[in-house]
């Protein structure tokens, strides 16, 4: 992954962060900015079908299936675990891009120097020796008497 681009990741998470510490309680309307900057950054940096976006997905900010004032316990305690929940998703998002980075986006097109690039030499060596065995078979059977009486020969 370019450093640059890894450097700018980590800088909005870092501002995400920074926003969501100055949270206060019970304001929704930052509350939303930040979860939409927040979603738009894992479909970015990690995808949508990413477990970030899961694990986002499912953090609550209010009690489900629950009414009640503001200042109810309930109500607290949920907001409090949500903000918590976001604080870790984000922090464990850091920490991934820091310790990993981003993987590569896939190419466009993908072309035998694509794949000689991006494959490894294990994999290269089984690909080989599948198709050496799949030729050793065909001639093997091919000097057999039902394959020769098959094709006329």
């Amino acid at each position: 992954m370019n450093m640059l681009k890894l450097d700018r990741e980590l800088e909005f998470l870092n501002e995400l962060i920074r926003r969501l510490d100055a949270l206060k309680y019970q304001d929704h309307s930052s509350l939303r900015d930040i979860g939409t900057d927040t979603r738009i950054f894992i479909r970015r940096a990690f995808g949508q079908e990413s477990v970030w976006m899961h694990d986002f997905e499912r953090i609550r900010f209010e009690p489900e299936g629950f009414i009640a004032n503001s200042e109810h316990h309930l109500m607290t305690r949920a907001w409090d675990r949500g903000t918590s929940l976001l604080n870790s998703l984000l922090h464990g998002m850091k920490k991934e891009l820091l310790r990993f980075g981003k993987l590569e986006e896939a190419a466009e097109e993908i072309t035998v120097e694509w794949l000689l690039k991006h494959l490894p030499l294990k994999l290269w060596l089984s690909l080989a020796s599948l198709l050496l065995a799949a030729f050793a078979a065909g001639v093997s059977l091919g000097q057999t008497t039902f394959i020769r009486e098959l094709f006329g020969k």
